[in-house]
């Protein structure tokens, strides 16, 4: 059995979902243990999700802008300062769904 660190284990999961293969197939191909690798690809995609913050960055309006500004990653979103909570936080559910 080899042994492959990280990096190449991600490598390895990278190169199997642009391969179009299914696991089975692609194990048998590259001859790894279907469960091992299964394994390590459940670990992976589990670390991926923690890297993503829950939280969405909001910049407080100057004092002389009436607009605040909400960012999640290259999304921006503009609103009136007076934009009701409860409005914002149906809104905010929705694109979280």
């Amino acid at each position: 059995m080899t042994k492959r660190n990280t990096k190449e284990w991600q490598e390895i999961i990278q190169q199997h979902i642009t391969s179009g293969l299914s696991v089975v197939d692609f194990c048998e191909k590259h001859n790894i243990n279907k469960k091992y690798f299964s394994d390590r690809r459940r670990y992976w995609l589990k670390q991926q999700h923690k890297t993503v913050s829950p939280f969405i960055k909001v910049n407080k309006p100057h004092s002389n802008s009436a607009v605040m500004s909400l960012q999640m990653g290259d999304a921006k979103l503009s609103l009136p300062v007076n934009t009701e909570p409860d409005w914002l936080a149906h809104l905010l559910k929705a694109l979280s769904a």
